[in-house]
């Protein structure tokens, strides 16, 4: 959740009222819009939800929202569910994890009265109820609850689990789904239950099925999201207000649980991983890797044209090389490296989990994936060169939904020249989330860092981080001082009879969620 009005704006300069504020206790948990509510794991018995339609009102409820980053729960219920809308019957289970005591009932319609009369019977059932609070077993109540449609449940239903299907089971794994529900008493679990099942019986069911728990770090509480529908799940994360990141997704569900601590482990484990660079292998040379080069350049060393601006990349990136992970590849690897440098961007920046492929693992990418190259039968481990449109196809492996703008330039004096490609990388550069982009051409490829520019009188420098520099493990300020690293004039550092192309990925129209 935003921590203030700024951060909203920042997040999300068009901002879509209204909003809803979400408060337990007077403090406030969460700001979504109206698509989210049903992957609340809470009704609205728990919470109180005020309605904001500009900043200036949502303002007062963010104050004080850092006290409120761990809510404290009384119950927690996983509530698993395979309801068909063609049976008559439903076996209905509950069981406190704590005290083993359990409730079950069979439902004979589709009654709404009915459904009331067993959901009052299920708050009155005290035993069930029992907190292990007073036993300082635990810090919450934790229940399991089925709700299973008749032909998959015997007709006769015992107290214990025994009797319905196990949700691991092949022929359950499909249609069966598990939702988390959060209360601060029987009478808030209840009220989610009732509602719940009043809409698989009677409403409709697909807002609450085939759903998993997911618990992105942004969050202060875990959510009901359907990670598997690509158009739900968009617009339940646009709705929870998170980052434009892959949060929500498959991989981000969380694992097998059964308890309100096992959720709160499973999500700090998660969150763990992904601020300890999970990226990484482990191997040796990981740990020479230099991050953002470039803060390291001399203050003087900045250019200072008449007019200009200086626009750089945003996030942070690893510098590879020649040689930085001891392979020696000089003379033919550069255009790898500055891929290796442009997906190193985008781990940084949470798009991309698997670690960075090797020069090899990126040939048999290319010979999977380009006709060209698939033709070659000696690619794979061979010195050959690749370009921007290599670097695109890659970049696309790993990022299926990013777009590349692949730019032809005549010479390299349109950098200088050509007012048309300095506006195309400042406007690049200008976004918030503005990777790195790659030039190649002469035989040789070099990472675009920024541009120090004014577009009117057509004067640039361009900050170029260069993979020609060979050296293991790296020496940062030897690769500065021999100007590997630094400002560059495109009319002496590019050569003028030869033509390039320009590699931009463009993140400010990529969407992972």
């Amino acid at each position: 959740m935003p921590a203030s009005v700024q951060e909203l704006a920042a997040q999300d300069p068009k901002v879509v009222f209204p909003l809803h504020v979400l408060q337990i206790n007077g403090a406030t948990v969460g700001l979504v819009r109206d698509a989210a509510i049903q992957t609340l794991p809470f009704s609205s018995r728990t919470y109180t939800d005020c309605v904001a339609s500009s900043l200036e009102e949502v303002a007062p409820f963010l104050l004080h929202s850092e006290a409120a980053r761990s809510p404290a729960f009384q119950w927690h219920a996983r509530v698993t569910f395979s309801v068909s809308s063609s049976s008559i019957r439903h076996g209905l289970l509950l069981r406190n994890l704590s005290t083993n005591v359990s409730f079950a009932h069979l439902l004979s319609s589709k009654s709404q009265n009915e459904l009331d009369d067993m959901m009052t019977r299920v708050e009155a059932e005290t035993d069930l109820w029992e907190s292990a609070l007073s036993k300082k077993e635990t810090a919450c109540g934790n229940l399991d609850v089925f709700l299973m449609s008749v032909p998959e449940i015997p007709d006769t239903l015992s107290s214990s689990l025994n009797d319905l299907p196990s949700v691991s089971a092949s022929h359950m794994a499909v249609d069966s789904t598990t939702r988390v529900v959060l209360g601060n008493s029987p009478s808030d679990i209840v009220a989610s239950l009732r509602a719940l099942f009043s809409a698989l019986l009677n409403g409709d069911a697909r807002c609450y099925t085939e759903t998993e728990v997911c618990w992105p770090g942004e969050l202060m509480f875990p959510v009901n999201v359907h990670t598997l529908d690509d158009a739900k799940r968009r617009e339940e994360h646009a709705a929870l207000l998170l980052p434009t990141k892959g949060l929500l997704r498959h991989q981000n569900a969380l694992p097998r649980w059964s308890t309100w601590a096992d959720l709160q482990q499973l999500q700090q484990k998660q969150q763990s991983s992904a601020s300890t660079h999970s990226f990484r292998t482990g191997e040796s040379w990981e740990r020479h890797l230099v991050t953002n080069a470039h803060e390291k350049l001399p203050a003087a060393s900045a250019p200072s044209l008449a007019g200009a601006e200086t626009l750089l990349t945003s996030g942070s990136y690893d510098y590879y090389h020649y040689r930085v992970d001891g392979f020696r590849d000089d003379g033919w690897g550069c255009a790898y490296r500055s891929l290796q440098t442009l997906l190193s961007w985008f781990q940084h920046a949470g798009y991309m989990t698997e670690p960075i492929p090797s020069i090899r693992r990126i040939q048999a990418i290319l010979y999977a994936s380009d006709p060209d190259k698939a033709n070659r039968n000696q690619f794979v481990g061979s010195c050959d060169w690749i370009g921007s449109f290599e670097v695109m196809l890659v970049l696309q492996h790993y990022m299926p939904m990013l777009d590349c703008t692949i730019k032809r330039l005549e010479s390299g004096k349109d950098l200088d020249s050509d007012a048309a490609v300095q506006l195309l990388l400042s406007e690049h550069f200008r976004d918030s989330h503005a990777a790195p982009v790659m030039i190649g051409g002469s035989s040789y490829a070099h990472t675009i860092l920024g541009i120090h520019v004014n577009v009117a009188t057509m004067e640039a420098r361009y900050l170029i981080l260069d993979p020609h520099y060979s050296a293991h493990p790296t020496q940062l300020k030897t690769a500065i001082k021999k100007g590997f690293v630094g400002w560059k004039e495109a009319s002496t550092f590019f050569e003028g009879n030869c033509w390039y192309n320009l590699c931009i990925p463009r993140t400010d129209l990529y969407d992972p969620r």
